[in-house]
């Protein structure tokens, strides 16, 4: 898992997160992970950014096959999707309801 691509959207663009590219696997692609810089903690990053504690787990569900680096995020599998398809505006995903727990991004 050397080799990443930055993540589009239906409009060929590079999507971000919180500031951040989005990242995904891909063979062949531009970008290696010595890119992306040390890995930093997830949780400490969703504890910082949720709105309410009562909607931590949430967030940490939509964010499960995320992982944080400091120069972008990396999505790493595919067992909830769902925030991944809603920001590369892949078929109809509506927005997840746990984006609504986040400060604004």
């Amino acid at each position: 898992m050397s080799e990443i691509r930055r993540a589009l959207n239906g409009c060929n663009g590079e999507i971000k997160f919180d500031k951040l590219y989005v990242y995904h696997q891909w063979d062949g692609a531009a970008h290696t992970m010595s890119e992306l810089g040390p890995k930093m903690d997830k949780s400490s990053w969703v504890t910082e950014h949720v709105v309410d504690a009562k909607h931590v787990n949430d967030v940490k569900k939509m964010l499960v096959d995320w992982e944080l680096y400091e120069n972008g995020w990396l999505v790493v599998g595919y067992s909830n999707s769902h925030l991944f398809s809603y920001r590369c505006q892949l078929g109809n995903s509506q927005e997840p309801n746990a984006l609504q727990y986040l400060q604004h991004l």
